[in-house]
């Protein structure tokens, strides 16, 4: 007489051999199939359920106010809420909600409150990321420095060939041929992105905004990134995958926060406010390219140079393993 049983949160999606089951479970549970052989339970909240309303907590979780404590749950929920890809895991895992693994990146509220000036750099040093386009679409370059009291300050330049500003208007709908007259993004000359000007722009930033060191994506900037390192610049390329959650999660942070000042440029306010953001099963979050509706360029600039970050020394200039003891376990 064997029994076999599994138990299970819901999926990333509706499929696959948990939707299956669980499926199955609820056509028993119904009526609709006989299988005297099977016990299926299932306790899920309805996606057109009121989150806040206690009594759906409980169709998801028979034992809260038992094992789970309530004012924990509604503790964690409002928590969630301040994020929309923590939000998005919350229903999934502990209300049985299933909802795409794509989800918004950043309240686009919030991302507006982070829209103001920069503070002066003074003699703060800095770092950049780099973001480089297929020929004719958006490059972005971030140059991002931490403030005395831990605001980062986001300075981002963006580029687009200038022949192409009119058919990228009408394709990604936002005003370029504006944008570039107002000095929020910057054309390079002829059809395809013009790499030379663009390698031009960064070593006058580099001198003249303290760039300690520029993390680069390396699809499709091997060239740029030679001749940088040729002008004794130093560039490192930067994987582009889920090792990037740990910088991803820091600027959804600082957004929600209030802790970051991105400017006033509403080419980085588009396209921080309107980036999808896919999670996995471990919880790490990554802007999506592929599924976001807008162009990236910026964020993903800016995200690369938070992953430099930790190449900056201390306020006081020391490292951290010439100021702290040795533990020996």
């Amino acid at each position: 007489q064997p029994l076999e049983i599994n138990i299970t949160t819901s999926g990333e999606e509706e499929a696959g051999l948990w939707y299956k089951v669980r499926e199955r479970a609820e056509a028993i549970q119904s009526g609709a199939v006989i299988d005297t052989g099977f016990l299926g339970v299932v306790h899920r909240a309805e996606k057109e359920d009121d989150i806040d309303d206690p009594a759906v907590w409980r169709k998801a979780n028979p034992s809260l106010g038992h094992t789970i404590d309530e004012q924990d749950f509604k503790a964690d929920l409002e928590r969630a809420k301040q994020s929309p890809s923590d939000l998005a895991e919350f229903m999934r895992l502990r209300l049985g909600i299933v909802i795409s693994s794509t989800v918004s990146f950043l309240d686009p509220a919030k991302v507006r409150a982070c829209c103001v000036p920069q503070r002066p750099l003074g003699e703060r040093p800095t770092v950049a990321g780099l973001d480089l386009s297929a020929i004719t679409d958006l490059t972005s370059f971030s140059v991002v420095s931490r403030d005395a009291d831990g605001t980062l300050d986001v300075w981002c330049r963006s580029w687009i060939p200038a022949e192409t500003a009119a058919a990228k208007e009408r394709s990604d709908r936002v005003p370029y041929r504006m944008w570039e007259r107002e000095g929020h993004v910057e054309y390079t000359p002829g059809e395809a992105v013009d790499y030379e000007a663009i390698e031009a722009a960064i070593v006058a930033d580099v001198e003249r905004l303290n760039i300690q060191v520029i993390y680069a994506d390396p699809w499709n900037s091997h060239d740029l990134c030679q001749r940088l390192i040729k002008r004794g610049i130093r560039v490192v390329n930067i994987r582009q995958g889920w090792s990037l959650s740990p910088a991803t999660k820091e600027i959804e942070r600082l957004v929600i926060s209030g802790t970051a000042r991105l400017g006033e440029s509403p080419l980085v306010q588009w396209a921080f406010a309107n980036a999808k953001a896919e999670t996995d099963r471990n919880g790490n979050l990554l802007v999506s390219k592929r599924k976001s509706t807008t162009r990236v360029d910026p964020l993903a600039a800016t995200i690369n140079a938070i992953s430099a970050l930790s190449e900056l020394p201390d306020d006081d200039g020391s490292s951290v393993y010439e100021t702290s003891e040795f533990f020996v376990l």
